[in-house]
């Protein structure tokens, strides 16, 4: 059974965060994803993860971009992006899948985990 494409599963995602009401939520978020790659991508991961965060830091509300790699599983990691609005981090990932450069990065990803924006606990 072929696996499906990563871009559909990304695609679901933005569907799922787009219908919150992000007007009505100011303030910076965190956002958290757990994806796997392919285990061929392994070695190419820096480029792959560079590339990414080339593009990314020019978005608008971009604060930051962190990348860990899961210590038991070559091909699992997590991004943690801090975003200065959910509105951002929702325009940043249309643009993700629309921007020529990122097209290796969604290419390699054949699982995500783990999507989702948290606020600081007040």
């Amino acid at each position: 059974m072929k696996k499906i494409f990563s871009t559909s599963v990304i695609a679901a995602a933005i569907i799922f965060c787009l219908s919150f009401d992000v007007t009505s939520d100011p303030g910076p978020v965190m956002e958290m994803v757990v994806y796997h790659i392919k285990p061929e991508e392994v070695a190419n991961k820096e480029m792959i993860l560079n590339s990414v965060n080339n593009e990314m830091k020019h978005f608008p509300g971009f604060i930051s971009r962190n990348v860990y790699h899961s210590t038991t599983d070559s091909t699992v990691f997590t991004d943690l992006c801090m975003w200065a609005s959910l509105k951002d981090a929702n325009d940043a990932m249309k643009k993700i899948q629309d921007n020529h450069s990122c097209t290796k990065f969604l290419s390699s990803i054949t699982k995500v985990s783990v999507f989702d924006h948290f606020k600081p606990v007040e």
